[in-house]
């Protein structure tokens, strides 16, 4: 009705200011401190209606002292509460989600977070009659911002911004208080609705929020459930709650596994022998908590936080799509998404220590090879191995995908380097360097593959024969426990101590050597348009080369300890290290 062109107009009415709500309370005989007043005014949003009703409560249970009501921690009355709850109960399921939703968030959110919050996404439609629904209620609170843009007319005009949305803090209120009941209901009766629907924690949000949901929300909820069952008992229900939705898909993947961490970690920040195998830890908050022996195979971890440390990083990799990072530690293998930096996956099938790890050129397979010979195939769609071999090679420590991704190789102690048709799992031939391989590398076309050896000798074979071309060698013949290597178009680099050396593929010489500050050098990555070197020591330096001038660039520091491994994003704008610390 309310239509420019029409007669009809609507009349937006907002709170009462401050000075004019603590002249409606002094009107309503209430006394105590000007804080005491203004933070009444201010927690019910200047209504006038709460207002009154609020007065008549201090009035009758604390002789109008607005100091003892706050000393008491009052906050919903019950006649409001009645006609919040008429309205509630009027709401469509999807519109009292999003006002469930509005109230975890405790912050003006945009149209697209909330509907992101949801566990069932809606689809537009119903999304847009939901807030509809919303807004006649008058339980809504929308800001906008304004924006210049340009106008045919005089260059310029007003651009609305989209409304945030948020909720009067009455309303805020009196909906997590309605939250937190049917939570406590859930966990008696063993059920899990609103477990599954909301989660009480984002950590995707601002921590200033975090703080407020952790001392608003979590905290209660397990100080009840602590009062109820005692923590052994509180611990068996959310437990429960986890073998109730492993069992029913449609709650695998919504927050019943994140609220259960969370409450866990109320109670100890260590989390042992936990089962989340196969759930959604989705807005997890892992990074004050030590996990020991938690099973977190096939979990999807979105926007889950962990404190990034995972003891010594034996290898990282990049998928050639850019998509994905992956590292290998201890016995996980952990996958992030790259642009939002966020975990997308843990792998822990690995019996013994991880090696090395490296993509298929198709972005979907990652490959890892254990200290105990075991060679294995994981696919991130499906999000588990597919294929897993002993390959008898002996220790294996290290791996290398040809760029057309057809062929895989791994070598190590054993002195074999092993040629494996991954998509058929099949080990289809073996070179005999008759060396202890330290590291592999395909040139960049393919036909060729490098490894160096346990006394820095580099062996370059034509894989399609399975024969040695030309093998390369210093005067040094030093030893080493370890060893990297980087392979370009016309020159292959690897290290001994301190130095780092240049060959020329062609002449079958060392072209040049670089010498900078490091100590001893740990690893070395080569940019994909081969303009910068990398190279790491044991005392956790980066130092980033210019391969033209022979000069370092710039020196990176960061690491406390040594670092074991280095790789550049595809398009060379990101490098990836990880090390002992």
């Amino acid at each position: 009705m309310a239509q420019d062109y029409a007669h009809v107009r609507h009349l937006p009415l907002t709170g009462l200011l401050p000075a004019e709500g603590m002249a409606l309370l002094s009107q309503h005989a209430l006394k105590g401190a000007s804080t005491a007043l203004r933070s009444l005014v201010d927690h019910y949003s200047g209504n006038p209606l709460a207002l009154k009703l609020v007065a008549a409560t201090v009035n009758e249970l604390y002789a109008g002292d607005a100091n003892a009501f706050w000393r008491d921690g009052a906050v919903v009355i019950d006649d409001m509460r009645a006609v919040l709850e008429q309205q509630f109960d009027r709401l469509s399921p999807l519109a009292q989600d999003l006002l469930v939703w509005l109230a975890v968030n405790r912050k003006p959110v945009a149209f697209d977070e909330l509907r992101n919050d949801l566990v069932v996404m809606p689809s537009q439609r119903e999304f847009v009659e939901a807030m509809r629904l919303l807004r006649r209620s008058s339980l809504l609170q929308e800001s906008a911002a304004t924006e210049a843009a340009p106008n045919v007319d005089d260059g310029t005009r007003t651009r609305v911004a989209p409304h945030n949305l948020a909720l009067q803090n009455v309303v805020m209120e009196y909906v997590a208080d309605r939250l937190l009941g049917t939570l406590q209901v859930e966990l008696q009766e063993g059920r899990a609705d609103y477990f599954h629907r909301y989660t009480l924690l984002k950590v995707s949000g601002p921590e200033y929020v975090q703080a407020v949901q952790k001392r608003l929300l979590l905290a209660p909820l397990a100080e009840w459930a602590v009062r109820q069952y005692g923590a052994d008992g509180m611990q068996q229900r959310l437990r429960n709650l986890l073998d109730h939705a492993r069992q029913d898909s449609a709650l695998a993947g919504g927050y019943t596994a994140t609220n259960v961490v969370h409450l866990m970690l109320q109670l100890s920040s260590a989390l042992q022998g936990e089962n989340f195998a196969g759930l959604s830890l989705r807005q997890a908050d892992l990074r004050a908590a030590t996990l020991i022996d938690v099973d977190l195979r096939h979990t999807a971890l979105g926007h889950t936080r962990f404190t990034n440390s995972f003891g010594i990083v034996s290898s990282v990799a990049v998928s050639l799509d850019g998509q994905f990072v992956a590292a290998g530690a201890g016995r996980s293998l952990v996958v992030w998404q790259l642009d939002s930096a966020q975990p997308y996956m843990v792998f822990e099938e690995h019996p013994s220590e991880i090696a090395d790890i490296a993509f298929a050129s198709d972005g979907q397979h990652l490959a890892s090879v254990g200290y105990d010979g075991t060679l294995f195939l994981w696919d991130m769609a499906v999000g588990t191995s597919v294929a897993r071999q002993q390959l008898h090679l002996g220790t294996l420590l290290s791996l290398a995908f040809s760029p057309d991704g057809e062929t895989l190789v791994c070598g190590g102690y054993g002195g074999r380097i092993g040629v494996v048709n991954w998509r058929r799992n099949e080990l289809v031939g073996a070179l005999t360097p008759n060396t202890r391989i330290l590291r592999l590398a395909f040139a960049p076309t393919g036909e060729l593959l490098a490894n160096v050896g346990y006394h820095g000798m580099i062996q370059v074979w034509d894989i399609q024969t399975q024969k040695i071309i030309y093998t390369l060698e210093n005067d040094s013949h030093m030893y080493v426990a370890h060893a990297e290597m980087a392979v370009g178009s016309t020159l292959i680099w690897t290290h001994q101590a301190d130095t780092i050396f240049a060959w020329d593929r062609e002449t079958r010489a060392v072209a040049f050597v670089l010498h900078g500050d490091q100590a001893w050098v740990d690893s070395l990555a080569l940019s994909p348009d081969e303009q910068q070197l990398a190279s790491a020591d044991a005392e956790g330096a980066i130092t980033l080369w210019d391969t033209h001038t022979r000069q370092p660039l710039r020196f990176l520091v960061g690491h406390e300890g040594s670092v074991r491994t280095l790789t550049y994003t595809p398009d060379g704008r990101h490098l990836i290290s990880g090390g002992y610390d």
